[in-house]
């Protein structure tokens, strides 16, 4: 049997908006009769808004899924806009705006979500970079309040890993001082020795010493350490193989600077960095590697790609961890670049961002909390 169900929202008010929720329920009813059905999603306006392009002119990005023997139809454009939902005003959160949401999300786990089916198992991650920030008792601080904030309204380890990347003369000591959380939260080095082992190599800190450590977690790759203290790929990959033969998680950093996007080389750039260290990863070890895009120029500056620019990066670093590692599909793949609490939601929303990388934000309790807070809830 064939259903075709036309919802064209047109000026959304909240009687549409529970019409359409109760619609959903007669979806339902057919996935699991197993029936084809064949949704189509017409939509130009969520209250005076229109959604345009560059060109002023409406969006009209159609294309399709399928699951089983469901045909989904969708202008893709409208369903991440409305999910992240930056159309209605925030001075207006009414019954309207929350029944909007949560249609949207049905909708979009459902649509969206639905393209990749293996990203929606990805479990975010969402890791706080410190870089050399802050003082003592600042650092001793901002982790307590980050732990009253779990305690008031936990973020479960399901929904979201959540990670914390200090100093490294701070790494115990946070390491101790987040036993006691609500949660499991992530000890996470900054860097680490490209020399593994122990011995003479002054100012120099193994992926062994932080194993033995009980520190789990490393950052390879960052853009600050290749520019500013010449992390080539030779050095690199002898950081990437010490950490994953001593049994630790890596958070490998990619990305592109301006010049390299301006030219259209970002794509060729950050596969490369990537393809780099792969001579040195054994095949069961990409398992422990989690990618963090960010580009340079976005960094620091207030400047964050679109959602659309980074879902589209990311989905290409997708496609090609599926052509170097059969972990491609699952891998996490974390969007970093001036992330904060009020572009998360609409970044999370994208299906092949599977976290963040998160600087400067994550040095303010509250901030940080909301950031994992809106991958928690997006996937």
């Amino acid at each position: 049997m064939f259903f075709k169900i036309i919802i064209n929202i047109g000026s959304v008010n909240s009687k549409t908006t529970i019409k359409i929720s109760n619609r959903y329920s007669f979806i339902d009813k057919f996935i699991n009769e197993s029936k084809l059905i064949t949704i189509i999603f017409i939509q130009e306006y969520i209250g005076t808004n229109k959604i345009k392009n560059e060109n002023n002119k409406i969006r009209q990005e159609m294309t399709y899924f399928q699951i089983n023997r469901m045909l989904f139809l969708y202008n893709i454009n409208f369903y991440k806009q409305l999910y992240s939902g930056y159309q209605v005003k925030p001075d207006k959160k009414t019954e309207f705006y929350k029944n909007t949401c949560k249609i949207c999300s049905i909708f979009y786990k459902l649509v969206v979500g639905g393209r990749s089916m293996s990203n929606s198992a990805i479990t975010p991650w969402v890791i706080g970079n410190w870089k050399m920030n802050p003082m003592h008792a600042s650092a001793f601080q901002l982790i307590e309040e980050f732990k009253q904030l779990l305690q008031q309204d936990n973020i479960s380890p399901e929904q979201c890993h959540i990670g914390v990347a200090p100093v490294t003369i701070a790494l115990s000591g946070v390491h101790a001082q987040l036993k006691d959380a609500t949660r499991a939260i992530y000890t996470v080095a900054q860097d680490l020795s490209r020399v593994a082992g122990t011995g003479a190599y002054t100012g120099e800190v193994s992926a062994e010493l932080l194993k033995d450590s009980q520190i789990e977690y490393v950052l390879i790759g960052h853009s600050e350490r290749r520019e500013l203290f010449g992390d080539n790929v030779n050095i690199l990959k002898a950081k990437l193989q010490n950490a994953l033969n001593a049994g630790l998680t890596v958070i490998y950093c990619v990305g592109e600077s301006l010049e390299q996007r301006e030219q259209g080389a970002a794509e060729q750039v950050v596969l490369q960095q990537i393809c780099d260290i792969a001579s040195v990863v054994k095949a069961e070890q990409w398992q422990n590697i989690v990618i963090a895009y960010e580009p340079i120029w976005a960094i620091g500056t207030g400047k964050t790609a679109s959602p659309a620019d980074a879902q589209a990066m990311h989905a290409k670093i997708r496609e090609g961890l599926k052509q170097i590692t059969s972990f491609g599909t699952n891998m996490a793949i974390l969007y970093g670049g001036s992330v904060k609490a009020e572009n998360a939601v609409e970044l999370a929303a994208c299906p092949d961002i599977n976290g963040a990388l998160v600087g400067g934000a994550s040095l303010n309790a509250q901030s940080f909390y909301q950031i994992a807070k809106a991958f928690a809830q997006s996937k």
